[in-house]
């Protein structure tokens, strides 16, 4: 299949008719046009798109009319602004002419409105033209609106794709996930159980129909499950907002470490920076470590040190007549039971006694043997209940085990001490530069509001399982009441096989997008390692982002440069063409080679790489048509690519409001 002829009139910046000539020629299948910056190259793109699917990528969609017609106008005038495109299709030997048109008039305050249109479709058949009834129809049956992101790529949205960014994500899911067929499952499982099993889905409105009158815990579980939904809904809009910010926020940081690198020598200190920074981090949490050690000994080993280093006192207390074994004090006994015995004038023996005779004079004696009148007692008790819990052997190597762990405390710390001394020199060294030094406390606060987003999303997701597991119990529980009413167990059985087909489909939905990732990956590094003279591959994420990484697997974390992206996203365009042609659905009954029509990027890489995308391309689609700049893009290209070049022109801007396209036949 291959565009042959497009046709404007009054369309944008091309003021009357214009008719361009596609290559058609299955060996020269390369149409080269040629447009500086506003000169309509993105206005022929737009073309394709308004003629075939009636979309145009503007403000307003019914701005079309070139304004030099729109300024020669007047009351009760009209314009007409139109498009016609012819598509051959060689394999059937047939050729299709689509048109669409839309008539403009003017208002009497000169306001320019859109009046009628109308869009045909007609298929050539024995050199006569025959209508066809349905226009929508006809094109999706030549290029489906859902494959035209595969071939018509314009400079914005290759910016998009080359850019890690959600838009450029969303696009390249969204694109992947149609060439499988998969667009139809998700359609599936939102109609099965909506967004978080919502009560307009089928299991939703399933589960409305259960007969509550028999029992209201029905009903205050239905409320508690659209209470969890909505919930759960409210949690994934704020992930999506958080996301959205931390990637506008990746963003900004990436574009400031960009010029910080730009400055190679605040780099150098950047990097030596973050390398102590690591390093002063490890120092940190092993003096931690240190200080819970030895407060963990000292708590366990201090009685053992102080106890055995008062030992030559207590021995020498010991053997004092103080603490012989006739001064032995009765075990337990107080001053205080004494005093009361001896004011109560007999003992608990029932001996009676009376002030100075020997009974009371015993008591005396025994009563100074008792704190505090004498502390031998304590000391004695001390000392026997010591030796029962104290080694001699730890109480030995306290303190050189002390001394060693105070040591490896102190001599940690001012090793930390340095450091920190040392960063905050890099730190004044990196802000004396005023432009580097305000962009690097810039991405310490983007880094530092990128984390606090992140814990935010992650309280969200928790809040999500935590709704799903709640929702999931109140199912069950109205599961279970309902079955005691014969109707209820009609509608059970109908959200039993619901949910036994939504599993079904997920499962499948799961297998099939594995297929994809793996496919899509390995048909884009096919032509990464053609295009790139680098050694890096495409990974693409579970959430179609795609990485250049090492190829040992290894991150590449380094800003990326504009041509390295544009290089990545012609590879990914490259691959993805080549996913939507081949064979990888049963239901494919043929395979398919599609045009590719696109605003090549090639004033942005470098000669050899451009030499390497051009030599790609033909073998990529049926017919390559590429917008660039100028002709100097394609000095560096081989002689074999250059033969493959059948078809050149230019676009000439006559002026901001009229553009014209020129053969390079006719320009000769």
């Amino acid at each position: 299949m291959k565009f042959k002829k497009l046709v404007l009139k009054n369309f944008r910046q091309f003021k009357g008719t214009s008719e361009i000539n596609f290559s058609t020629d299955n060996e020269q299948n390369i149409t080269v046009i040629y447009g500086g910056i506003t000169h309509g190259k993105t206005t022929l793109l737009q073309a394709f798109n308004w003629v075939l699917y009636n979309k145009v990528n503007l403000q307003n969609p019914n701005d079309l009319l070139n304004y030099e017609i729109a300024d020669e106008l007047t009351h009760g005038d009209t314009a007409t602004v139109s498009v016609e495109l012819y598509i051959t299709q060689e394999e059937n030997d047939l050729e299709y002419r689509f048109s669409r048109l839309q008539n403009y008039g003017i208002t009497q305050d000169r306001r320019i409105v859109p009046t009628s249109s109308y869009c045909t479709a007609e298929k050539r058949e024995n050199d006569t033209w025959m209508s066809l009834s349905n226009f929508e129809e006809a094109v999706n049956n030549i290029l489906p609106h859902n494959l035209s992101t595969y071939f018509f790529f314009d400079g914005e949205r290759m910016d998009v794709i080359s850019k890690e960014q959600r838009q450029g994500s969303q696009e390249v899911g969204n694109s992947v996930k149609s060439i499988l067929g998969l667009e139809h499952f998700s359609t599936a499982l939102k109609h099965l159980k909506g967004s978080s099993g919502s009560r307009s889905s089928v299991i939703g409105e399933l589960r409305n129909r259960l007969n509550s009158d028999a029992n209201d815990e029905i009903d205050k579980l239905r409320r508690n499950i659209d209470r969890y939904e909505e919930n759960i809904n409210l949690s994934k809009n704020r992930i999506e907002e958080y996301e959205l910010e931390i990637e506008k926020l990746e963003s900004s940081k990436k574009a400031k470490e960009e010029i910080i690198s730009e400055n190679k020598d605040t780099y150098k200190k950047q990097q030596h920076k973050i390398e102590l920074q690591n390093r002063l981090s490890k120092l940190e949490a092993s003096k931690l470590r240190l200080e819970q050690s030895f407060s963990s000994y000292l708590n366990n080993y201090y009685l053992d040190f102080f106890y055995f280093g008062l030992d030559s006192k207590m021995k020498k207390l010991y053997e004092s007549e103080i603490l012989n074994q006739t001064s032995e004090a009765v075990p337990n006994m107080h001053q205080k039971s004494i005093e009361y015995i001896l004011k109560r004038g007999y003992c608990l023996c029932g001996q009676h006694f009376s002030e100075g005779d020997e009974h009371y004079n015993a008591l005396i004696e025994e009563m100074k043997k008792l704190p505090p009148q004498s502390i031998g007692t304590s000391i004695a008790t001390f000392k026997k209940d010591a030796n029962m819990h104290i080694s001699e052997m730890k109480a030995n190597n306290f303190k050189e085990e002390i001394i060693n762990r105070y040591s490896s405390i102190s001599d940690n710390t001012s090793e930390i001490n340095a450091l920190k001394d040392e960063i905050d020199s890099l730190s004044k060294d990196i802000e004396t530069n005023v432009d580097v030094g305000s962009l690097e406390r810039d991405v310490r606060e983007i880094e530092e509001r990128i984390k606090n987003l992140s814990m935010k999303k992650g309280m969200e997701k928790s809040s999500i399982e935590s709704n799903e597991r709640n929702k999931e119990n109140d199912a069950d529980k109205i599961s279970r009441l309902a079955q005691f009413d014969a109707k209820n167990q009609e509608t059970l059985r109908e959200i039993d096989y619901a949910n036994k087909i939504t599993k079904t489909i997920e499962s499948y939905y799961v297998i099939r997008e594995r297929q994809l990732i793996y496919k899509l990956e390995k048909e884009i590094n096919k032509y990464l390692q053609q295009i790139y003279t680098g050694e890096r591959k495409m990974k693409i994420t579970p959430d179609y982002k795609f990485k250049l990484v090492f190829n040992d697997g290894d991150e590449d974390d380094s800003p990326e440069s504009e041509g390295l992206g544009t290089v990545k996203a012609i590879s990914f365009m490259c691959g993805l063409l080549d996913v939507a042609k081949s064979k990888i659905l049963e239901e494919v009954s043929e395979e398919t080679m599609y045009p590719l029509v696109f605003d090549a990027p090639l004033s942005k890489i470098d000669s050899i790489h451009r030499k390497n995308v051009m030599s790609c391309l033909p073998g990529v689609a049926s017919q390559v048509i590429i917008f660039t700049r100028e002709k100097k893009d394609l000095d560096d290209i081989s002689p074999e690519t250059r033969e493959k070049i059948s078809v050149e022109y230019n676009i000439e801007k006559l002026s901001e409001k009229n553009s014209k396209v020129v053969s390079e036949k006719e320009g000769n």
